[in-house]
């Protein structure tokens, strides 16, 4: 396993505070977002990239995988809606070929290449899915995260809850770190804590087979004003669920895209960042670094 978080907080591990960020895609606008991220406490950032920015903007990865680092945060990279085979808003020009097509095997292959030639800290695969067929994606996954270690970067995968979950056993020794994302609204705060937590604990059992730590999306992206308690409460659950990450999606309650934006989301995202706790210190221990021995250790690579 993964060294353990030498930073404890009530007997707890102190988890690394992340977002998924598209809220700007030129340096001189996304550069102070990055700063304000660092500043706030945060870590580590996820840059969705889609097929139109493999296509039309192919140096885009490496201007936000620099800018993180210059701001002091970990890169994440993820296939935002590419093939039609993984989550988010990204439009695809071959889904409807289905996940086994050589269209969408093209596409997520042109993807991860523009992804590694930008030299992220991770590689997040979030959601993978046969969204067409329905079908089990396990061995494309594989294939997948295969890849990206031959490529010598960690991998990260995301499994929504009730879909896609392949036995954890042929994830070992691929992954840095699994997560979920239970983003389904409960009645009150107390229920969506308890939905929260129920989520984390399968999760980490789940990671235990996998041989990785886990970590935990919380909502934060198209939240009505009536339901920012029951946000907080996820966020507050996830904090001590023992994940070592705890990732908001998205930054600043998705004010990067009008869809996905949230009812006063200035008002949301200070609240969330007011409803953390703790911050991992910044000295010296990194989950992501953690994950990646981890992982090169059981894969025999340097």
């Amino acid at each position: 396993m993964p060294p353990a978080n030498p930073f404890l907080t009530g007997g707890g591990p102190v988890p690394a505070l992340g977002t998924a960020y598209f809220s700007a895609r030129v340096l001189r606008h996304l550069a102070p977002d990055l700063r304000e991220l660092a500043r706030s406490g945060f870590t580590w950032v996820n840059f969705p990239l889609t097929e139109q920015d493999v296509c039309f903007a192919p140096g885009l990865a490496v201007d936000l995988v620099t800018a993180a680092r210059d701001a002091g945060l970990e890169a994440w990279l993820s296939p935002w809606g590419v093939g039609g085979v993984f989550g988010g808003e990204g439009l695809s020009a071959v889904a409807h070929h289905g996940a086994r097509s050589p269209a969408v095997a093209d596409a997520v292959a042109r993807w991860l290449a523009c992804a590694v030639a930008a030299a992220p800290d991770g590689l997040f695969w979030d959601e993978p899915r046969d969204r067409l067929g329905g079908g089990p994606m396990g061995d494309l996954l594989v294939g997948w995260l295969r890849e990206g270690q031959l490529a010598g970067l960690t991998n990260h995968v995301c499994f929504e809850p009730g879909y896609g979950w392949p036995d954890p056993a042929v994830l070992a020794g691929r992954v840095g770190s699994v997560g979920t994302d239970p983003y389904d609204w409960q009645p009150t705060p107390a229920e969506q804590a308890a939905y929260v937590t129920r989520h984390a604990h399968a999760l980490r059992a789940y990671a235990d087979g996998a041989g990785c730590a886990a970590h935990l999306w919380v909502r934060a992206f198209r939240v009505e004003r009536g339901r920012a308690d029951l946000a907080v409460a996820a966020l507050r659950a996830a904090w001590v669920s023992g994940a070592a990450r705890v990732g908001l999606w998205s930054y600043r309650a998705g004010e990067g895209l009008s869809c996905l934006a949230s009812e006063d989301a200035d008002g949301l995202w200070a609240r969330l960042l007011e409803a953390v706790p703790e911050t991992v210190p910044a000295v010296g221990w990194c989950p992501g670094l953690a994950c990646r021995d981890h992982v090169n250790a059981s894969s025999g690579e340097e």
